[in-house]
């Protein structure tokens, strides 16, 4: 994450997050949220964030998520918002960065006979 403040601040985040998803192409999939603009209601893709213009807000946190099986792989994308303080639009600050565990969870279906549904009472 990195915050922008000030004229132009949604501008200037949104140009750092193509940045760093142009660095990134191909090797991570990045979810963009722009908390002040666009973060509750943005997908994974990013379809709402590019199908808006740019507006004019002035405080607005960049956050940039991503996952990948291979550690070293995912902490690419923490440098690349480290670098944001010196080789990204102006302005940039309080940067933060965090690599944590992801446990994924996926909707499916089963045959019915599979999981027979059962239930015992314990007395203690």
């Amino acid at each position: 994450e990195i915050s922008y403040a000030g004229v132009q601040a949604e501008a200037r985040a949104r140009l750092a997050a193509e940045t760093v998803i142009a660095r990134l192409q191909g090797v991570l999939n990045i979810r963009i949220d722009l908390i002040g603009v666009l973060s509750v209601f943005g997908d994974d893709a990013g379809r709402l964030l590019h199908s808006q213009r740019c507006g004019q807000a002035r405080d607005v946190r960049l956050r940039l998520a991503a996952s990948h099986p291979d550690k070293t792989v995912a902490a690419r994308l923490l440098h690349e918002v480290t670098a944001l303080y010196t080789c990204g639009p102006a302005g940039g600050g309080g940067v933060r960065t965090s690599l944590r565990p992801r446990l994924n969870s996926v909707s499916t279906t089963i045959n019915r006979d599979l999981a027979p549904a059962a239930w015992h009472f314990l007395e203690h």
